[in-house]
């Protein structure tokens, strides 16, 4: 009897070891999620996350020392029409109309002017034509004293100018620049019968006796523009400038001399309107 209650009593303690066991490996297998399975616990809703707006493209835009797009580029290059009137002064020339003897001190003039620059970013270089001419004439010597002998003269340049861009100051656009090229001037006598003709017939040939000076010109400039419009310009300049003349003079068949000769200083102010075109591809 002994035996037997010892024998039942152990045989309830290996039940129950076993029964504890069995339950533990349950609750672990439960706990140990197979790797590639999701869990059984509902996950968040994703949040669609769209990939960001681009940047909107500033275009760069060019500046002094700038290297631009194809665009800044065609933007930048252009061609300037440039008409202008002003004053031709030289104040300190020795002008003898008639001979080295009579000579009248300084002479002024009104000049015009066209030209056609090329604009690369800050660099203007291109050419142009002044013609100018006195504003008075004068009377000639009349060794008969009935022929009524004036005298005239007029100024024709071609030349090449080089301008460079200063920083802006406002509205305007500052610039300062050189100039060089060849100088024409032409003086030339009338009688009172060139300028009223007796008759309406033609005669062959020049009614007036004329004399040619060439000469080189080399100056420097200064001047700013105001852009009225993305195309139109309104600016000044003044210019300083040398007209190399031959020294000797020459003279006509009646002992007129030429009025200029040596070296000239000039000094040109004047007002000037433009249209900017630019140069697309």
């Amino acid at each position: 009897m002994l035996r037997s209650s010892k024998c039942e009593g152990v045989t309830a303690v290996v039940l129950a070891a076993l029964l504890c066991a069995s339950t533990v490996t349950a609750d672990e297998r439960q706990d140990v999620v197979p790797e590639g399975s999701h869990s059984a616990e509902p996950s968040s809703p994703a949040v669609d996350s769209a990939p960001p707006a681009p940047e909107a493209s500033v275009p760069a835009q060019p500046g002094r020392g700038h290297v631009g797009t194809d665009v800044d580029e065609a933007g930048r290059i252009k061609t300037v029409f440039l008409g202008g009137i002003g004053l031709l002064a030289l104040p300190a020339a020795a002008v003898c109309p008639f001979n080295q003897a009579n000579c009248e001190p300084g002479e002024a003039g009104l000049a015009l002017g066209l030209h056609a620059l090329g604009e690369i970013y800050d660099v203007l270089f291109g050419a142009g034509i002044t013609f100018a001419f006195g504003l008075r004439p004068t009377d000639a010597v009349d060794p008969h004293g009935s022929l009524g002998r004036e005298h005239a003269r007029s100024y024709f340049l071609v030349e090449g100018q080089f301008r460079y861009l200063l920083p802006p100051l406002g509205d305007w656009h500052w610039w300062l620049g050189a100039s060089g090229g060849m100088a024409v001037i032409n003086d030339s006598w009338t009688t009172i019968s060139d300028r009223e003709p007796y008759a309406d017939t033609d005669f062959v040939g020049p009614r007036t006796v004329t004399l040619g000076t060439q000469g080189l010109t080399l100056g420097i400039m200064a001047g700013g523009h105001w852009l009225v419009t993305e195309h139109w310009l309104f600016g000044t300049q003044v210019r300083y400038a040398n007209w190399l003349l031959p020294s000797e003079r020459e003279l006509t068949p009646v002992g007129d001399s030429a009025s200029l000769a040596g070296r000239i200083d000039v000094l040109e102010v004047g007002i000037m309107t433009g249209f900017r075109i630019p140069l697309t591809r």
